[in-house]
Protein backbone atom coordinates (compact mmCIF):
# COMPACT_ATOMS: atom_id res chain seq x y z
CA UNK A 1 0.00 0.00 0.00
CA UNK A 2 1.31 3.08 -0.82
CA UNK A 3 1.49 6.43 1.30
CA UNK A 4 -1.09 8.84 0.26
CA UNK A 5 -3.59 6.55 -0.65
CA UNK A 6 -6.82 7.75 0.07
CA UNK A 7 -9.33 5.27 2.53
CA UNK A 8 -12.14 3.86 1.32
CA UNK A 9 -15.52 4.47 3.65
CA UNK A 10 -18.61 2.53 3.06
CA UNK A 11 -21.80 2.60 5.18
CA UNK A 12 -24.14 -0.07 5.07
CA UNK A 13 -27.51 0.64 5.57
CA UNK A 14 -31.12 -1.35 5.25
CA UNK A 15 -31.75 1.13 2.46
CA UNK A 16 -28.73 2.52 0.99
CA UNK A 17 -25.17 2.14 0.53
CA UNK A 18 -22.76 4.93 0.83
CA UNK A 19 -19.90 4.85 -0.57
CA UNK A 20 -16.79 7.28 -1.03
CA UNK A 21 -13.33 8.89 0.48
CA UNK A 22 -12.25 10.22 3.37
CA UNK A 23 -11.66 13.20 3.29
CA UNK A 24 -14.48 13.91 0.55
CA UNK A 25 -17.38 16.05 1.40
CA UNK A 26 -19.70 14.09 0.51
CA UNK A 27 -20.09 10.45 -0.98
CA UNK A 28 -19.49 9.37 -4.90
CA UNK A 29 -21.71 6.52 -4.90
CA UNK A 30 -24.99 6.39 -3.03
CA UNK A 31 -27.63 3.29 -4.04
CA UNK A 32 -30.16 0.86 -2.78
CA UNK A 33 -28.83 -2.37 -0.46
CA UNK A 34 -30.65 -4.36 -3.34
CA UNK A 35 -29.44 -7.37 -5.23
CA UNK A 36 -31.93 -9.03 -8.34
CA UNK A 37 -31.49 -12.07 -9.52
CA UNK A 38 -33.60 -13.59 -12.82
CA UNK A 39 -36.83 -15.16 -12.43
CA UNK A 40 -35.71 -16.97 -15.35
CA UNK A 41 -32.44 -18.73 -16.41
CA UNK A 42 -30.43 -15.54 -18.50
CA UNK A 43 -31.12 -16.42 -22.40
CA UNK A 44 -34.53 -17.98 -21.21
CA UNK A 45 -37.24 -14.88 -23.05
CA UNK A 46 -36.28 -14.29 -26.59
CA UNK A 47 -35.75 -10.83 -26.83
CA UNK A 48 -34.39 -10.00 -23.40
CA UNK A 49 -30.68 -10.64 -22.28
CA UNK A 50 -30.22 -10.19 -18.35
CA UNK A 51 -27.25 -10.65 -16.29
CA UNK A 52 -26.49 -13.03 -13.75
CA UNK A 53 -27.07 -10.37 -10.97
CA UNK A 54 -28.13 -6.56 -10.61
CA UNK A 55 -27.22 -4.36 -8.01
CA UNK A 56 -28.91 -0.86 -6.73
CA UNK A 57 -30.82 1.23 -9.26
CA UNK A 58 -30.21 -1.07 -12.10
CA UNK A 59 -32.30 -4.27 -10.04
CA UNK A 60 -35.42 -1.38 -9.30
CA UNK A 61 -35.67 -0.98 -12.64
CA UNK A 62 -35.98 -4.13 -13.96
CA UNK A 63 -38.10 -5.88 -10.89
CA UNK A 64 -40.10 -6.76 -12.92
CA UNK A 65 -37.81 -9.78 -13.81
CA UNK A 66 -36.02 -10.63 -10.77
CA UNK A 67 -36.70 -11.53 -7.79
CA UNK A 68 -35.11 -8.91 -5.68
CA UNK A 69 -32.83 -9.80 -2.27
CA UNK A 70 -32.04 -7.72 0.51
CA UNK A 71 -29.27 -8.46 2.27
CA UNK A 72 -29.49 -6.03 5.45
CA UNK A 73 -32.44 -6.71 7.44
CA UNK A 74 -33.20 -4.25 10.06
CA UNK A 75 -29.51 -2.78 10.24
CA UNK A 76 -27.67 -6.78 10.40
CA UNK A 77 -26.37 -8.44 7.47
CA UNK A 78 -28.07 -11.51 7.01
CA UNK A 79 -27.65 -12.69 3.70
CA UNK A 80 -23.64 -12.72 2.85
CA UNK A 81 -23.56 -14.01 -0.44
CA UNK A 82 -25.80 -11.18 -1.70
CA UNK A 83 -23.63 -8.74 0.40
CA UNK A 84 -20.49 -9.84 -1.08
CA UNK A 85 -22.03 -8.75 -4.30
CA UNK A 86 -22.86 -5.60 -2.95
CA UNK A 87 -19.20 -4.76 -2.02
CA UNK A 88 -17.83 -5.92 -5.62
CA UNK A 89 -20.42 -3.73 -7.04
CA UNK A 90 -19.62 -0.74 -4.70
CA UNK A 91 -16.03 -1.30 -5.31
CA UNK A 92 -15.41 -2.28 -9.11
CA UNK A 93 -18.39 -0.41 -10.62
CA UNK A 94 -18.93 2.59 -8.43
CA UNK A 95 -16.02 3.48 -6.86
CA UNK A 96 -13.27 2.04 -10.16
CA UNK A 97 -10.98 0.48 -7.56
CA UNK A 98 -9.10 -2.44 -6.47
CA UNK A 99 -10.18 -2.93 -3.28
CA UNK A 100 -6.28 -4.35 -1.94
CA UNK A 101 -4.74 -0.89 -2.61
CA UNK A 102 -6.91 1.06 -0.39
CA UNK A 103 -7.40 0.92 3.47
CA UNK A 104 -10.99 0.61 4.50
CA UNK A 105 -13.54 2.14 7.01
CA UNK A 106 -16.74 0.16 7.04
CA UNK A 107 -19.65 1.28 9.45
CA UNK A 108 -21.69 -1.67 11.61
CA UNK A 109 -25.23 -0.93 13.70
CA UNK A 110 -25.00 -0.49 17.34
CA UNK A 111 -25.09 -3.88 19.12
CA UNK A 112 -23.67 -5.98 16.25
CA UNK A 113 -23.22 -9.30 17.07
CA UNK A 114 -19.43 -9.98 17.62
CA UNK A 115 -19.86 -12.88 14.82
CA UNK A 116 -21.32 -10.66 12.37
CA UNK A 117 -18.42 -8.17 13.13
CA UNK A 118 -15.70 -11.39 12.71
CA UNK A 119 -17.77 -12.72 8.92
CA UNK A 120 -17.90 -8.84 7.71
CA UNK A 121 -13.71 -8.81 8.67
CA UNK A 122 -13.24 -12.37 7.10
CA UNK A 123 -14.96 -11.80 3.99
CA UNK A 124 -13.53 -8.18 3.18
CA UNK A 125 -9.91 -9.36 4.17
CA UNK A 126 -10.39 -12.65 2.30
CA UNK A 127 -12.46 -11.97 -0.65
CA UNK A 128 -11.31 -8.81 -1.32
CA UNK A 129 -7.88 -8.48 0.18
CA UNK A 130 -8.06 -5.00 1.51
CA UNK A 131 -4.67 -4.23 3.34
CA UNK A 132 -5.93 -2.70 6.54
CA UNK A 133 -9.47 -2.06 7.33
CA UNK A 134 -11.94 -0.42 10.80
CA UNK A 135 -14.92 -1.77 12.00
CA UNK A 136 -17.00 1.44 13.54
CA UNK A 137 -20.88 2.00 14.76
CA UNK A 138 -22.20 4.29 12.67
CA UNK A 139 -23.44 6.44 15.12
CA UNK A 140 -20.55 7.32 16.88
CA UNK A 141 -19.01 8.29 13.42
CA UNK A 142 -21.94 10.78 12.87
CA UNK A 143 -21.40 12.12 15.84
CA UNK A 144 -17.70 13.09 14.44
CA UNK A 145 -19.24 14.67 11.56
CA UNK A 146 -20.77 17.30 13.75
CA UNK A 147 -17.30 17.74 15.43
CA UNK A 148 -18.24 16.41 18.68
CA UNK A 149 -17.18 13.18 20.41
CA UNK A 150 -19.97 13.21 22.81
CA UNK A 151 -23.56 13.18 23.07
CA UNK A 152 -26.92 11.46 21.83
CA UNK A 153 -27.70 10.70 18.58
CA UNK A 154 -30.77 9.45 17.33
CA UNK A 155 -29.97 7.78 13.63
CA UNK A 156 -33.12 6.70 11.91
CA UNK A 157 -32.66 4.30 8.73
CA UNK A 158 -34.97 2.35 6.41
CA UNK A 159 -34.53 -0.63 8.66
CA UNK A 160 -33.99 -0.14 12.16
CA UNK A 161 -33.98 3.65 14.32
CA UNK A 162 -31.20 4.04 17.60
CA UNK A 163 -30.97 5.98 20.04
CA UNK A 164 -27.09 5.86 21.42
CA UNK A 165 -25.67 7.90 24.00
CA UNK A 166 -21.88 8.34 22.93
CA UNK A 167 -18.84 9.15 25.44
CA UNK A 168 -15.52 10.92 24.26
CA UNK A 169 -16.00 8.28 21.31
CA UNK A 170 -17.32 5.26 22.70
CA UNK A 171 -21.26 4.33 22.25
CA UNK A 172 -22.47 3.04 25.73
CA UNK A 173 -24.09 -0.39 24.90
CA UNK A 174 -26.14 -0.37 27.70
CA UNK A 175 -28.17 2.68 27.43
CA UNK A 176 -29.07 2.20 23.84
CA UNK A 177 -32.59 1.99 22.94
CA UNK A 178 -33.16 0.18 19.65
CA UNK A 179 -36.30 0.65 17.71
CA UNK A 180 -37.23 -1.67 14.60
CA UNK A 181 -40.31 0.87 13.36
CA UNK A 182 -38.46 2.51 10.77
CA UNK A 183 -38.41 4.00 7.27
CA UNK A 184 -39.41 0.61 4.95
CA UNK A 185 -42.24 0.22 7.55
CA UNK A 186 -43.64 3.59 7.44
CA UNK A 187 -43.28 3.57 3.31
CA UNK A 188 -45.59 0.01 3.88
CA UNK A 189 -47.80 1.63 6.52
CA UNK A 190 -48.74 4.56 4.17
CA UNK A 191 -49.40 1.64 1.12
CA UNK A 192 -51.37 0.30 3.60
CA UNK A 193 -53.68 3.79 4.34
CA UNK A 194 -54.05 4.54 0.23
CA UNK A 195 -54.80 0.89 -0.59
CA UNK A 196 -58.22 1.61 2.38
CA UNK A 197 -58.54 4.54 0.45
CA UNK A 198 -59.20 2.46 -2.84
CA UNK A 199 -55.43 2.94 -3.86
CA UNK A 200 -53.99 -0.45 -5.33
CA UNK A 201 -50.38 -1.03 -4.11
CA UNK A 202 -48.49 -3.88 -4.35
CA UNK A 203 -45.40 -4.86 -2.51
CA UNK A 204 -43.21 -4.75 -5.74
CA UNK A 205 -44.10 -1.38 -5.60
CA UNK A 206 -42.62 -0.08 -2.21
CA UNK A 207 -40.26 2.16 -4.25
CA UNK A 208 -42.96 4.16 -5.63
CA UNK A 209 -44.56 4.26 -1.72
CA UNK A 210 -41.46 5.62 -0.40
CA UNK A 211 -40.98 7.97 -3.33
CA UNK A 212 -44.02 9.22 -2.43
CA UNK A 213 -43.78 9.32 1.38
CA UNK A 214 -39.84 11.51 0.83
CA UNK A 215 -41.81 13.92 -1.40
CA UNK A 216 -45.16 14.49 0.10
CA UNK A 217 -45.13 13.11 4.31
CA UNK A 218 -43.89 15.36 6.85
CA UNK A 219 -44.39 15.39 10.99
CA UNK A 220 -47.45 17.32 12.46
CA UNK A 221 -46.63 19.36 15.43
CA UNK A 222 -50.22 19.03 16.85
CA UNK A 223 -52.39 15.93 15.54
CA UNK A 224 -55.59 17.95 16.37
CA UNK A 225 -54.50 21.45 14.03
CA UNK A 226 -53.56 18.96 11.50
CA UNK A 227 -57.07 16.87 11.70
CA UNK A 228 -58.74 19.82 11.29
CA UNK A 229 -57.36 20.46 8.29
CA UNK A 230 -59.00 18.48 6.38
CA UNK A 231 -58.97 18.58 2.46
CA UNK A 232 -56.76 21.43 2.86
CA UNK A 233 -53.61 19.21 3.06
CA UNK A 234 -53.92 17.18 -0.23
CA UNK A 235 -52.03 17.26 -2.43
CA UNK A 236 -51.33 15.34 -6.49
CA UNK A 237 -48.78 12.53 -6.93
CA UNK A 238 -48.06 11.40 -10.51
CA UNK A 239 -48.05 7.29 -10.60
CA UNK A 240 -45.42 5.94 -13.34
CA UNK A 241 -47.74 5.18 -15.23
CA UNK A 242 -49.14 8.80 -15.69
CA UNK A 243 -52.10 8.63 -13.31
CA UNK A 244 -52.61 11.12 -10.71
CA UNK A 245 -53.70 10.23 -6.87
CA UNK A 246 -54.49 12.86 -4.27
CA UNK A 247 -52.81 12.21 -1.05
CA UNK A 248 -54.21 13.84 1.89
CA UNK A 249 -54.16 13.58 5.55
CA UNK A 250 -52.07 10.12 5.25
CA UNK A 251 -49.24 13.01 4.89
CA UNK A 252 -49.08 13.39 8.26
CA UNK A 253 -50.72 10.40 9.88
CA UNK A 254 -47.96 8.21 8.05
CA UNK A 255 -44.85 9.85 9.86
CA UNK A 256 -46.59 10.17 13.28
CA UNK A 257 -46.54 6.01 13.36
CA UNK A 258 -42.57 6.74 14.23
CA UNK A 259 -44.05 8.70 17.44
CA UNK A 260 -46.67 6.33 19.19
Amino acid sequence: MEEGVQAIVIDNGSGLIKAGFAGDDAPRATFPSIVGHPRIQPGGMVGVQLKSSYVGDDAQAKRALLNLKYPIQRGFITDWEQMETLWQHTFLNQLRVAPEEHPLLVTEPPLNPKEKRENITQMLFERFQVPAMYVSVQAVLGLYAAGRTSGVVMDMGDGVCHAVPVYEGYALPHAIVRSEVAGRDLTEYLMKELNEGGQAFTEGEREVGQDMKEKLCYVALEEKKESALGTAVERSYVLPDGKVIRVGSERWRCPEAIFQ
